[in-house]
C-alpha cells in the first residue's frame, strides 16, 4: 500500500502464523536476493504482535538494494527473513504514562507499540509526536487522529519541519515541540 510518494507499507501473510512471535518495537532481518553477495536490510515491524496471521513493515524507498527488492514485489511474492531481534520494546506490565516521539518511517515500531498497548487497554496517558518534512510526506495521520479520538489518554501531536506557507498545523522539529507546553 502505497502512503506517500516514497513510503510503502508491506503486508506480509505469515507461512506460520503460530510461530511469529514479537514485541512490540523489535525488527527483523530480510534477506535481499543478490548473486555476488550476501545482502541483509533490518526492518522495524509496524503491526501489533496479537496479529499472529501477518506482518507489517513501513518502509520509506529510496536507491539501495534493499529498496529496489521491495520495490519489485507483487502481489503474492514471498520474502525470507529472520527474527526478530532488538530490545526497544514495551514490557507487557508497564502502566506508567508513555511518551512516543519518531520522525519518517522511524515511526514503525511506535506504531505497533501503540497498537499493541491499546489492545491490552493500557490505561496511562499516551503522548505522541510525530515529525515529517513537508506536507506530500504525511502518512498514518488519519491512523492517529483516530485513534486519539477514540481514547481519551492519547495525544497526538503532527509537526513538519518544511512545510508551506498554507500550513496552519504544527511547525518545527519534532524535537522542540516537546518542550513547548501541550
Amino acid at each position: 500500500k502505497q502512503l506517500t510518494h516514497d513510503v510503502w507499507e508491506f503486508i506480509f501473510a505469515t507461512t506460520s502464523p503460530n510461530l511469529l512471535n514479537f514485541e512490540p518495537g523489535q525488527f527483523i532481518n530480510i534477506n535481499i536476493p543478490s548473486e555476488e553477495k550476501r545482502i541483509v536490510r533490518s526492518y522495524s515491524i509496524s503491526s501489533s504482535p496479537i496479529m499472529k496471521d501477518r506482518l507489517e513493515l513501513c518502509i520509506k524507498l529510496i536507491d539501495g538494494p534493499g529498496s529496489r527488492y521491495f520495490d519489485s514485489l507483487k502481489a503474492g511474492d514471498q520474502i525470507t527473513g529472520n527474527g526478530p531481534f532488538g530490545i526497544f520494546a514495551t514490557k507487557n506490565e508497564y502502566a506508567e504514562n508513555m511518551l512516543f516521539v519518531a520522525t519518517g518511517t522511524g515511526v514503525a515500531p511506535i506504531k505497533s507499540m501503540i497498537e499493541y498497548l491499546l489492545e491490552r487497554d493500557f490505561k496511562g496517558n499516551m503522548t505522541i509526536f510525530f515529525g515529517l518534512r513537508r506536507e506530500e510526506d504525511i502518512f498514518y495521520d488519519e491512523l492517529f487522529n483516530n485513534i486519539a479520538s477514540a481514547h481519551a489518554n492519547v495525544n497526538y501531536i503532527l509537526t513538519l519541519s518544511r512545510p508551506n506557507d498554507a500550513w496552519r498545523g504544527k511547525k518545527g522539529r519534532v524535537t522542540d515541540l516537546i518542550f513547548e507546553k501541550q
